[in-house]
């Protein structure tokens, strides 16, 4: 009897602790969580840690209203990403000597685990672009590594640096614990290829049926437009303001130099791949921008610059660049 008194008075004990572990110190992990992510290189007296704050935990998990949400989120989430060293031998590429050759590179680094990152936009913002091309480059990387080093990874392992989102509601943003990229593009632009799409794109019009509505002004495109300059608002609002940890990326800078916008992303994202690999990658996959019309379309003109300044001032309120000097008109 004295044997299993002892036994419980032990097995007590032990509860306690366990309890008292779990009351005071998970909270506080969870409060202030510090994610750390190894890097697997091919120098292994080299690898290291990089660490990913991701924004703290709140208790109400669902949050319904702006205003509760404002509170959960710091006013520094808009994050950068330095390049100009990794770009510092871009002007040295040719594609005709580095790009047969790219996979045999041994310098390579890959990330052993993912956290949640959308690529996040507005409809036709380049979010189909950038994300193929990241995925190649990044999945090129890790074939590269398993050839030089000979591991057996799984082929879901490290695939996806981010995914894919025109959602833009709280619970969704939320969803993301390690932030988002968010690509953002003039408004004018978005909202007439997104038009198109709406109506061309799957051969429901003809083009020349949705082009004489925008040149006529009817009512389709008319209601259109404001509807879509409005979520154009509030998509890019609404990360700017609520996502964890957000990079923002202007499509007009991506169609610019899109090897520097990649690489912000894929360092953003937690990798890092031979600056060949990448510039390999949009040599044979290039960006391609195309024009609709011939013609200037009629836009809500005051409506639009309304917005543009209402997110251009949230983005100068969180320190982060200025819009793009977007250009009065289309053509």
């Amino acid at each position: 009897m004295t044997r299993i008194h002892t036994k419980m008075k032990t097995w007590m004990q032990y509860s306690c602790i366990f309890i008292l572990l779990v009351v005071v110190l998970l909270p506080e992990m969870i409060h202030n969580r510090i994610i750390k992510i190894p890097w697997r290189s091919n120098n292994h007296e080299q690898d290291q840690f990089h660490d990913i704050h991701i924004l703290r935990s709140q208790e109400n998990y669902t949050l319904l209203t702006e205003s509760s949400y404002d509170k959960a989120v710091p006013n520094n989430n808009i994050v950068d990403v330095d390049v100009e060293w990794y770009l510092a031998d871009a002007d040295k590429f040719d594609p005709e000597m580095e790009c047969p050759l790219y996979i045999k590179k041994e310098q390579l680094t890959i990330p052993t685990e993912r956290f949640l990152i959308a690529l996040a936009s507005f409809p036709r913002s380049g979010n189909k672009f950038t994300r193929q091309d990241i995925y190649r480059v990044t999945y090129q990387n890790k074939q590269a590594y398993k050839e030089v080093h000979g591991l057996d990874m799984n082929d879901t392992e490290t695939d996806r640096i981010c995914y894919k989102t025109h959602a833009h509601d709280l619970p969704t943003i939320k969803f993301y614990t390690g932030g988002a990229i968010l690509l953002l593009r003039n408004p004018r632009d978005a909202a007439l290829s997104y038009f198109f799409f709406n109506y061309a794109g799957r051969g429901q019009h003809d083009k020349e049926t949705v082009k004489q509505w925008i040149r006529t002004n009817d009512t389709i495109w008319t209601n259109f437009t404001r509807k879509v300059l409005l979520e154009w608002r509030d998509t890019n609002l609404h990360w700017i303001k609520y996502g964890h940890r957000v990079l923002i990326s202007y499509t007009e800078d991506l169609s610019k130099n899109a090897v520097r916008e990649l690489a912000r992303m894929i360092i953003f994202g937690g990798e890092m791949v031979p600056l060949d690999f990448l510039q390999c990658t949009l040599f044979t996959f290039p960006w391609i921008s195309r024009k609709h019309l011939d013609f200037e379309p009629p836009f809500p003109e005051d409506l639009m610059k309304r917005y543009i300044d209402e997110v251009n001032n949230t983005l100068l309120s969180k320190g982060a660049r200025p819009l793009p000097t977007y250009p009065p008109t289309y053509l």
